[in-house]
């Protein structure tokens, strides 16, 4: 067999390749030869047929098959020759074999962008360091108390105010169409729960059962995918509204939301689990901004297949979100041009981190997967062996990945400069 290579771009090259007479011929033999003993053909009997009959009945497609067969064999052979690292099913243009000749054919193969150093030198971030403030812990204790209210419908009925928990039907209206994905007919919602576009707080606060109002809400570059930079009008109907009827503040309330003897102990109990999960969000902001820094600082060239395959599953996972909130699924071309956005930045940092894990030798050897048991069995109480038994085919593989991206992360970490800084809320 001979190969060669043309670099049609910086993902894509053309393999031709050409397999000589003996082996088209070798090939051809065995496989009419194998047709000749199982042939069934009208006026002759099973193993019987002449030989010139099976090449005159079957003789197309025989050559057919043997070309496929060529290509096959000879494919994956010159792709390991020219050491290409295939990102898609290759796109091959196959001729007709013909006897006593050789057989070419050509391939259009995807491949991984040749990378030759990866920069970390410019992985300059920030970890913003929001404190817990006393304000913090008493809105997880109002969270809590209103978790383990009672709740009453008001008699007199009246206007609404904080803490009352009130039964919505709304529609959103953008440049004048209903985005129906966005509406709901009966949502509950409390006031002062910070679970609220501010606007439509301060609109429903006052408002009484069976009143409706209509108002307009501006939304930034920050707001959702398909409300960024508009306007967008809200048209609320108050169809229910219940009070609740708070516990009051003391050790009482204390014992009966958890293990504590007194007040303090929850407030204390609040403050640290709040501190905790600042600093996990701190750390994985961190580590979003180191990756995002490694991809603006490597421009690299991508695969196009790699690209449609990773917006094919962004798009799958939104919808499939969508559903589960019960939501429409229908993809705005904000929304879509977003989703591709993400799908790009995910296929360079997998191409960047593959890189990195080959350039700095980085793997998972088995004492990596053993510490991982050790850990996952502390975590859940379970036997150490009973964790082994249990991480077998995917979940193993998946297990391996996991160590894989906490050491690159790691050795990113390393490589990053990071400066911290206190913000406010």
């Amino acid at each position: 067999m001979e190969s060669s290579v043309q670099e049609l771009g910086p993902t894509l090259v053309e393999l031709s390749v050409t397999v000589p007479v003996e082996d088209v011929t070798k090939h051809l033999e065995t496989s009419f030869r194998e047709l000749t003993r199982h042939a069934k053909v009208k006026g002759f009997r099973p193993g019987k047929v002449p030989a010139s009959v099976v090449r005159k009945l079957y003789g197309r497609k025989v050559k057919d098959d043997v070309a496929m067969k060529l290509v096959d064999a000879n494919l994956a052979r010159a792709c390991k020759e020219h050491e290409l690292k295939l990102v898609a099913q290759p796109q091959v243009e196959v001729q007709a074999v013909k006897e006593g000749e050789a057989f070419a054919f050509k391939a259009k193969v995807e491949v991984r962008p040749a990378i030759d150093k990866v920069d970390t030198t410019q992985l300059k971030v920030t970890r913003k360091l929001v404190a817990v403030t006393d304000k913090d812990v008493q809105r997880e204790v109002d969270r809590l108390r209103r978790e383990n209210a009672d709740m009453q419908t008001p008699d007199p009925i009246r206007p609404a105010k904080d803490n009352d928990q009130l039964t919505l039907a709304y529609t959103v209206h953008v440049d004048g169409e209903e985005q129906a994905e966005l509406g709901s007919e009966d949502r509950l919602v409390v006031l002062g729960a910070g679970t609220l576009i501010e606007d439509v707080e301060q609109a429903l606060t006052g408002m009484s059962p069976g009143e409706k109002k209509t108002i307009s809400v501006d939304f930034d570059e920050d707001g959702p995918p398909n409300l960024k930079g508009k306007t967008a009008e809200f048209h609320l109907e108050v169809k229910a509204l219940q009070e609740l009827l708070l516990a009051e503040e003391d050790d009482e309330f204390a014992r009966d939301v958890g293990e504590f003897q007194t007040l303090l102990e929850l407030r204390l109990d609040i403050r640290t689990k709040l501190e905790k999960l600042r600093k996990d969000q701190a750390e994985a902001e961190v580590k979003e901004a180191v990756i995002d820094r490694l991809v603006e600082t490597n421009e690299i060239p991508l695969p196009d297949s790699m690209i449609s395959e990773e917006i094919g599953r962004s798009i799958q996972q939104w919808m499939m979100f969508q559903r589960m909130q019960g939501g429409a699924s229908e993809l705005t071309e904000e929304i879509q041009a977003d989703l591709d956005k993400r799908a790009k930045r995910k296929v360079q940092a997998a191409l960047l981190l593959g890189k990195i894990a080959e350039d700095q030798n980085l793997g998972v050897d088995e004492a990596a997967i053993e510490a991982k048991f050790q850990k996952i069995a502390e975590e859940t109480g379970k036997h150490v062996a009973k964790v082994r038994v249990e991480f077998q085919g995917e979940r193993m593989e998946h297990l391996r990945s996991e160590i894989m991206e906490e050491r690159l992360m790691e050795y990113l970490m390393e490589q990053a400069t990071i400066t911290e800084e206190e913000v406010t809320e």
